[in-house]
């Protein structure tokens, strides 16, 4: 699982540096639906994050921030994509 986990967050922050260096770009275009599901994958690919740090550290404490740090990512995510879909339709009135 640590091995997965390391593949999906370095393809996160793949992501994030595709967003940084294109991002004047994607505003001149007017693409923020785009950014906005770019910045959901981001987050997604981040989820086994919180988990595999419980499981490598082994300590009771951490499933607090574990719950709680999976329960952000859920919360961003779905964000990200409700915000996409608020784009898309405002873009076309």
């Amino acid at each position: 699982m640590l091995i997965s986990t390391m593949i999906l967050d370095w393809i996160g922050v793949l992501i994030f540096v595709i967003i940084a260096f294109t991002f004047q770009k994607m505003i001149k275009n007017n693409e923020f639906a785009f950014m906005h599901l770019l910045m959901a994958l981001k987050y997604a690919m981040w989820f086994p994050l919180p988990l595999a740090l419980y499981q490598l550290l082994n300590s009771e404490l951490l499933i607090v921030g574990t719950i709680f740090g999976l329960a952000y990512l859920i919360m961003l995510v779905i964000t990200m994509t409700l915000q996409t879909g608020h784009i898309i339709i405002y873009s076309k009135i």
